[in-house]
């Protein structure tokens, strides 16, 4: 997290547009969901799920921080800024981490040790509900690109860059919360 901090910091400080995001972030399905959850009253809960680990060639992708990282950007694409703690539970099959939020909300983030290959969000408010599977590739990567454009012409970042530190945080939290056998970490070990 420290790099993190120092990116950011560094960023500010030269008055450099900084984003960082799963591509999850601007999936059709996800922002289809968003525009349907202004019905559904205050939110209490979102339930996430996608790979813990990859195919991917390079080593790293078998760490949960590797993929696990878009599961937890579509957690707060969906339920916001706010997240206090975190507590995971490790099995053979998945990480299920319980992400709690100052004002009552509750995020569960399921990264799956074996799976096809997918992401499925669901969110629950006070007067509806809604989910999505993202399955369009392709529009989000091109959605991810056309912020990075917009934001290299106006200078303007697509959103706070302690967002992206939250996420971050989050996803830390929610490996070390598994690595130490299910302790709550609170996210402030990962905040400045």
């Amino acid at each position: 997290m420290q790099d993190v901090h120092t990116l950011v910091t560094l960023a500010a400080q030269r008055n450099v547009p900084l984003t960082s995001c799963s591509a999850l972030r601007y999936a059709g399905e996800v922002l289809a969901l968003q525009e349907e959850m202004a019905g559904f009253g205050p939110l209490n809960c979102a339930v996430v799920s996608g790979a813990a680990a990859g195919d991917f060639p390079d080593p790293r992708a078998k760490h949960p921080f590797f993929y696990g990282i878009h599961a937890t950007e579509l957690l707060h694409t969906l339920l916001g800024s706010g997240a206090q703690a975190v507590t995971t539970r490790r099995t053979e099959r998945c990480d299920i981490a319980l992400v709690d939020y100052a004002d009552g909300r509750q995020g569960l983030v399921n990264l799956l040790h074996r799976t096809p290959g997918f992401y499925h969000a669901a969110v629950y408010g006070a007067e509806g509900r809604g989910e999505a599977d993202v399955v369009d590739a392709n529009r989000f990567y091109a959605g991810t690109l056309a912020r990075v454009i917009e934001m290299a012409a106006s200078g303007e970042p697509p959103f706070p860059a302690a967002w992206a530190v939250e996420v971050t945080a989050i996803m830390a939290a929610l490996v070390r919360s598994a690595e130490e056998g299910g302790r709550t970490v609170p996210l402030a070990e990962f905040l400045p």
